[in-house]
């Protein structure tokens, strides 16, 4: 190939080279867009993603209390139905005088029977009136009789009142534990709608990172498939960029960075040639007037 024709190819090449190099920026502002659209996406996605794992490290703790509170629940209602049973008891055993809404006894007692403490003082005056007087043998027979009639009642009286002060205390237990129960049962309601909700939220995110998965994964294939173009294309223009420059070498043409260079050198000499003193030559004034 002469040298004419080798001219006519690198011509052609640089031509080629042009369109080629105009083909790949292109393909380079469609590969960029692509990216940062998937980009994007995933950046959503990101956002989603975490505040997925905020959600259901906060329903996780929730279910914990749900099932915390069913467990004291459960133990409350079983003291519930012991407390239950010990009053059931309680009112049975107590007089008839016990009254059930109150736990008290009837007002018939309280004002006209002696209590126990009003019998013990009564046997106690009864026994000194023994020790201290003298009487006749009916009148002392007669009165430790009195005082075993008294006792005999003192004791019934203050079992009656012990069955009282039980059927008392098993109501105010039982009343105790209803009402930790009743709120219990409360907190358990409480803490599952809570999860309940962060469940459902849950949900709704996840409808979100399947919407965003299904943006995002044909971008990614959009950015895969556009990147491998780009670096396809930037391949035939570094192949053109050679072959040109294997062209302009054979031809004895310079590239112009390799111009500048060689013309930045000449400069170099011509001043360390002025430093010196040294005559300078037609070629030394072309170079200083081609950097002006």
């Amino acid at each position: 190939m002469d040298q004419t024709e080798k001219k006519e190819v690198l011509r052609s090449k640089e031509k080629e080279f042009q369109t080629a190099k105009n083909a790949l920026h292109t393909l380079g502002k469609e590969k960029e867009e692509a990216f940062n659209q998937m980009r994007t996406h995933s950046s959503e996605l990101k956002s989603l993603n975490q505040q997925l794992d905020s959600l259901k490290g906060e329903r996780d703790e929730l279910s914990k209390k749900v099932r915390d509170a069913k467990k004291e629940r459960s133990a409350l209602n079983q003291k519930v139905k012991e407390s239950s049973t010990i009053l059931k008891s309680a009112r049975e055993n107590a007089p008839s005088s016990y009254s059930s809404d109150s736990g008290r006894r009837s007002s018939r007692y309280d004002k006209k029977e002696k209590s126990p403490a009003q019998m013990q003082k009564e046997i106690d005056n009864l026994e000194v009136k023994l020790e201290t007087e003298a009487m006749a043998f009916s009148k002392e027979k007669e009165i430790k009789k009195t005082i075993k009639i008294l006792k005999t009642e003192m004791k019934k009286k203050s079992a009656v009142q012990e069955t009282y002060a039980l059927a008392k205390t098993a109501g105010k237990e039982f009343h105790s534990v209803r009402k930790a129960a009743e709120v219990s049962h409360k907190q358990v309601q409480e803490f599952a709608e809570a999860s309940q909700e962060k469940h459902q939220a849950m949900q709704e995110v996840l409808i979100k990172i399947k919407k965003q998965r299904k943006l995002r994964d044909p971008k990614g294939k959009e950015y895969a498939t556009k990147k491998d173009t780009w670096t396809k294309q930037k391949k035939i223009c570094d192949e053109l960029a050679e072959q040109i420059k294997v062209l302009k070498e054979e031809l004895g043409m310079q590239s112009q960075k390799e111009i500048k260079i060689q013309a930045k050198e000449k400069i170099k000499e011509v001043e360390a040639k002025l430093k010196r003193g040294d005559k300078l030559t037609t070629e030394d004034f072309l170079a200083m007037q081609g950097s002006k």
